[in-house]
């Protein structure tokens, strides 16, 4: 019976269908790709384990207070929901032709007795895994260590919070890796179907240089973009930017974990600093309701749909996912005092290692 349900036409087009994600040209076509695809796995979990380890370090080495740590943790968990976010967008970028079926394939396709439906499920199954593949990979190390080395001086955190504070970073991380990839399919299905096979057959390969530059881009710029956001604020393009509004869902979730915390002893220059940086945390506390209600409003989307010419000419059935646009409405702007916490963030840090 399991057998037979693997042989299915749709489990076949499925396998087929993720096959051509590994083909390039700078991969030989007697290549292993399982091996290659393990590599290349295990080679992004190393990467983010690496960076995660190093940007968390901070809290490990400091005697920060529950607010200072509440504000820091800021800067980090916008660079984890950012590099997410840009991750899979680039992945979608890079995989941008095979991310619906081609000519080729419909001409293929189109003689063998297979129903249009069962095409179209494989295909977006195929879209699918790929793009859960990448943000599991991209997330499944910062998810554990992160949450765990920021509360690391703090005894007074129970195991539940703990478990609370990883569960919200996995599932908020992931949510924002999701709509970054499904930004990319969304662009490429609306491009097709307002240029037209024609237009965006020429356009098409200029499009994804452009995407792929861009996202390239603001991979490089996100230590710097990542520093200092407490005391910068949520205005401007801050405001406007997808990652902050998940780093708005992440603190209306599990934000008062770590600034709700209990008080212990500490000493005269901590308590001063804590009382500065948790006045800081509760005034910019109050932007998060709107960031998250943006990031809500702007990740729903209607069912995916793919359209299919009529006839029996050799044209791809298309996948087409619709979007709102988002909102020009801005978060307001909150006056923030200025205190002594550290200067030196794990964001900052990075900076500092890539200009040498």
């Amino acid at each position: 019976m399991e057998a037979a349900r693997l042989r299915t036409p749709y489990v076949q087009l499925t396998k087929l269908f993720l096959r051509q994600f590994l083909e390039n040209d700078l991969i030989s076509p007697e290549a292993d790709r399982s091996q290659l695809l393990a590599m290349v796995g295990a080679m992004v979990v190393s990467l983010t384990l690496f960076v995660c380890a190093f940007m968390s370090f901070t809290y490990v080495g400091a005697l920060l207070t529950p607010g200072q740590t509440a504000v820091l943790s800021l800067d980090d968990k916008l660079f984890y929901l950012a590099l997410a976010m840009i991750v899979t967008a680039l992945v979608a970028a890079t995989q941008w032709d095979a991310l619906a079926i081609d000519p080729r394939d419909a001409a293929i396709l189109e003689p063998l007795p297979v129903r249009a439906g069962t095409i179209r499920r494989a295909k977006l199954s195929a879209v699918a895994i790929l793009g859960a593949a990448v943000a599991v990979a991209v997330n499944a190390c910062p998810s554990v260590v992160f949450p765990w080395l920021l509360v690391f001086g703090f005894r007074q955190m129970s195991v539940v919070a703990l478990a609370e504070l990883m569960a919200t970073h996995l599932v908020v991380a992931i949510a924002a890796a999701a709509f970054g990839y499904l930004t990319v399919v969304a662009l490429r299905e609306t491009m097709a179907a307002i240029l037209g096979p024609r237009w965006f057959t020429r356009v098409s390969p200029w499009a994804q240089g452009a995407l792929i530059v861009m996202l390239g881009s603001a991979l490089l710029l996100l230590p710097p973009a990542a520093d200092r956001i407490a005391q910068r604020g949520f205005d401007g393009w801050r405001a406007l930017s997808p990652p902050m509004w998940f780093l708005g869902a992440y603190e209306m979730t599990a934000g008062g974990v770590i600034a709700d915390l209990p008080r212990t002893p500490m000493t005269v220059r901590q308590a001063n600093n804590d009382q500065i940086t948790s006045r800081m945390y509760r005034e910019r506390r109050g932007q998060f309701p709107a960031l998250a209600r943006r990031a809500k409003s702007e990740s729903l989307a209607s069912p995916d749909t793919i359209s299919t010419p009529s006839g029996r000419a050799a044209r791809p059935p298309r996948l087409t996912t619709r979007t709102r646009l988002p909102s020009a409405t801005r978060a307001s702007i909150t006056a923030s005092p200025t205190g002594p916490a550290p200067n030196t963030t794990c964001s900052s840090l990075l900076l500092f290692i890539a200009r040498l």
